[in-house]
């Protein structure tokens, strides 16, 4: 019996670990520039998610829930490996329901004030009721032959005092702030910039692993 839970338990550890895969690619924006004040609400304001949604197709998520609601992102610039060529759909989900999201626009180039240059921004409406307001997340497809999420692990350096001589991987100008001013946030920390998350799968696999071990103990 014992050899066979041992079985078990190494065939799951190895299935996981297999199948522990980058099934998506997230950004914490919580960093601003030094001359300027930073969004209304808790860091980070902003968290982007660049996520696999199958052949040629990714998902990128927005969610501004910890940014005060009367704030609101003008344009959100990320960049990508290879500079390969990309569209955009309308939103797929929207968080409040009504939240009413506008389409996108979607264009190469582009940078933050006194930044450095992007290799796409993505536009939100910022007029009337389709802009992308604090406390809301909203979900677009971006469509490209060959595209996954790790694509969207590239950064440019700032070389800009007021940026910290940052690297960015995303970045954010926000608008609406509550001094009726604007700043920029980004993530241009490695550490963030990146993240994996395991594929549904795996935690499956891994808690079959762990069911496993705990019954070798018992017996």
């Amino acid at each position: 019996m014992k050899r066979m839970f041992s079985g078990i338990l190494a065939a799951a550890v190895v299935a996981g670990i297999s199948s522990y895969a980058s099934a998506a690619v997230v950004f914490e924006l919580s960093n601003y520039k030094l001359d300027e004040t930073p969004p209304d609400g808790t860091s980070p304001w902003l968290i982007a998610t660049f996520e696999n949604a199958g052949a040629n197709q990714v998902k990128l998520t927005l969610d501004a829930t910890n940014m005060n609601s009367a704030n609101f992102v003008a344009d959100f610039f990320f960049n990508m490996v290879g500079g390969k060529s990309l569209t955009i759909a309308n939103p797929l989900v929207e968080d409040p329901a009504n939240a009413a999201v506008g389409a996108a626009n979607l264009s190469s180039g582009g940078n933050p004030p006194g930044g450095p240059a992007f290799g796409y921004t993505i536009t939100p409406p910022i007029a009337g009721g389709g802009r992308l307001n604090g406390g809301e997340v909203v979900t677009w497809v971006l469509n490209g032959t060959g595209i996954t999420e790790d694509d969207f692990l590239a950064f440019v350096t700032t070389g800009n005092d007021d940026y910290a001589d940052a690297d960015m991987y995303v970045a954010a100008k926000i608008q609406g702030l509550l001094n009726d001013g604007s700043t920029v946030i980004w993530d241009g920390d490695g550490d963030d910039g990146g993240g994996d998350i395991p594929e549904p799968a795996s935690l499956g696999v891994l808690g079959l692993g762990a069911a496993a071990l705990l019954a070798r103990r018992r017996k």
